[in-house]
């Protein structure tokens, strides 16, 4: 017999199996069943014959039901209250924390808020310091400028726009000893 035979044999008796454990009958030709106790369970496992109850003991029963329903529904309330009870006390811790938490977060800001502001004021500060001083400096390079222009040799502006005058110097001459010069003679009109 192959896998394939074998295991579609098996298949096919777990199949009948359950037929016959509803109820089904059928029986598989030419095959011996070893496990018919186990294939064809007694449908009534439970079969034994029920007898009438009297209206007493159904009552007693129901009594008896009741009062384990009751002891149950009690232990579930008390179960419920003391859940309650514990989130109750959860929640009441986790407000205090939740205050302490912010009454902390306020100080905390307020702390921040202060520091913040001198910073600011620092920088203020600092920021006119500096302006006082570029200022400072700014008028005293000005002032510095005009006394060395001031205390300089320069001829004032206007002299230097006429030109500068022209000097022309002549030699001085010897004196002469020498007779003067005669006149030059004339010639005689014709």
């Amino acid at each position: 017999m192959s896998k394939s035979e074998y295991t579609r044999d098996r298949g096919a008796r777990d199949f009948l199996s359950g037929l016959a454990n509803i109820g089904a009958t059928y029986s598989e030709p030419n095959q011996e069943k070893p496990f018919a106790a186990v294939d064809n369970p007694d449908p009534r496992p439970n079969h034994k014959g029920m007898t009438d109850i009297t209206r007493p003991e159904l009552d007693a029963r129901l009594k008896e039901n009741e009062a384990k329903i009751a002891a149950g529904k009690a232990e579930v309330d008390a179960r419920l209250a003391s859940f309650d009870a514990s989130i109750k006390s959860g929640f009441a811790d986790l407000r205090a924390e939740f205050a302490e938490l912010r009454t902390e977060m306020a100080k905390q800001s307020g702390d921040m808020r202060s520091e913040m502001a001198s910073t600011r004021a620092e920088t203020h500060k600092g920021t006119t310091d500096v302006i006082k001083w570029v200022v400072g400096f700014g008028l005293a390079i000005i002032g510095t400028v005009f006394t060395l222009n001031k205390t300089s040799d320069k001829p004032p502006a206007q002299a230097a726009a006429q030109p500068a005058p022209i000097v022309i110097t002549v030699p001085a001459t010897a004196p002469t000893t020498a007779a003067p010069l005669a006149a030059p003679a004339t010639a005689p009109n014709k």
